[in-house]
């Protein structure tokens, strides 16, 4: 990575908001009201998948596919139930990071594979228009996630070349989107994932790994690719 930061691209579901949780209990919700009996394997690998390969694997499951929309509706309506009533909580230190880049004259932007009705619903919600320079939702390309097009596509948008950008994802299939655009990136893993993350030996341009949002903003500050901001706040 280069020693100038222009923008900084984050993923939403799992890196932004605490998604996974409810994603999961809503697709158990779905297959247990239609009888079906869905596999560990579905559960860990639908997180950063788009929503066609979600359906594709589920009509594998089932050869149903109205069983799977069905399962789908389930899951969503549960999704929107907990947003409304406050259970899909950002992820801390969002909004600080955020704001410090801001002040750093950073630009930023989101690239999820999420389709953009819910985007804007979860936007809404939380009032987040004003943080981004640039959206870019997963109906809005022709290929999605570990395809670099969402990534390429944000770069583009924001007018920023591949070394000056760093992306901010929690699974291995978003950071995959990443390393396929030549892109620096971080991992900030899901904490509410099971599953230990397991770095690719292909993933040339990963950064680092960190904990937490609070400690994307360390490693910024010590990268000396933040130049002002309260570095208290951060300690």
């Amino acid at each position: 990575m280069t020693r100038s930061l222009e923008a900084v691209v984050f993923d939403m579901d799992g890196l932004m908001i605490d998604t996974e949780k409810t994603y999961k209990e809503g697709w158990l919700l779905g297959a247990n009201a239609l009888n079906v009996e869905l596999p560990g394997t579905f559960i860990n690998d639908a997180a950063g998948r788009s929503i066609d390969d979600n359906i594709k694997a589920l009509q594998q499951l089932t050869n149903d596919l109205s069983i799977v929309m069905s399962i789908r509706k389930i899951r969503e309506d549960y999704f929107y139930q907990n947003l409304a009533n406050g259970k899909i909580p950002l992820k801390p230190y969002l909004k600080e990071l955020i704001e410090v880049l801001k002040a750093n004259q950073i630009k930023t932007a989101v690239a999820t594979s999420s389709y953009k009705n819910r985007v804007s619903r979860v936007f809404e919600h939380y009032h987040m228009t004003s943080w981004f320079d640039v959206v870019i939702t997963g109906d809005e390309v022709a290929n999605v996630k570990p395809h670099p097009e969402l990534y390429l596509t944000a770069l583009e948008m924001l007018g920023v070349d591949h070394q000056s950008a760093l992306v901010l994802e929690d699974s291995i299939t978003g950071a995959r989107a990443a390393n396929n655009a030549k892109i620096p990136f971080i991992i900030v893993p899901d904490s509410s994932s099971e599953q230990v993350v397991e770095i690719p030996a292909d993933f040339r341009h990963i950064e680092t790994i960190v904990p937490s949002l609070e400690n994307v903003a360390h490693w910024l500050i010590e990268k000396n690719l933040l130049k002002r901001c309260n570095q208290e706040e951060y300690r």
